[in-house]
């Protein structure tokens, strides 16, 4: 098994997300599958999502994301702090690039990444999303953050997580604020 080490990740502001990810996208994981990059150094993993609803980019109705890492052949690769979404999970994710190959398309390693259970929204570790800051928010002080700051996360899974549509709400927000300050 090989080991990549993945650099500290600095944690990233909601609004910054918002504004850097080139597509953001509510869906579900349908499909994974892990190979041999071109090169033959790298295994990555392809994981392949039915689109529900974008919020930033597109249009989609299928995405393929692609993470380093994975199982081919009893060959492994892991790279610690990455997790790419597993099958059958839905949430919305906020990708940095659909064309260049990263240890991780989402922003921030997993900060991009939002679970939805039951309706709901959770970080990518499964911690409830309960609100949003004006301030920085919840610092998360590790070297691979799982959440932006400018979130209220509660610590559990929970009934009290922000709902998709309130979610939704808060990003189409940020993304007209954004286009209004271009346009000035």
């Amino acid at each position: 098994a090989g080991v990549a080490h993945a650099a500290a990740v600095r944690q990233l502001s909601f609004s910054s997300m918002v504004d850097y990810a080139e597509l953001i996208f509510e869906g579900r994981v349908v499909g994974h599958r892990s190979e041999w990059e071109p090169s033959g150094k790298l295994i990555v993993t392809h994981v392949d999502f039915e689109v529900s609803d974008v919020l930033k980019g597109g249009p989609y109705g299928r995405v393929r994301l692609t993470y380093v890492g994975g199982s081919v052949d009893g060959k492994r690769l892991d790279v610690p702090g990455v997790r790419p979404p597993e099958k059958g999970e839905s949430g919305i994710y906020f990708v940095e690039s659909m064309q260049r190959l990263q240890v991780s398309p989402i922003l921030g390693v997993n900060q991009g990444q939002f679970r939805i259970f039951d309706g709901r929204l959770h970080t990518s570790g499964g911690r409830p999303v309960v609100g949003f800051n004006d301030g920085p928010g919840l610092a998360d002080k590790t070297l691979s953050p799982q959440f932006p700051s400018g979130l209220r996360v509660g610590e559990q899974r929970s009934a009290s997580a922000i709902t998709v549509g309130e979610f939704k709400l808060h990003v189409d927000q940020l993304l007209r604020e954004q286009r209004k300050e271009v346009a000035q």
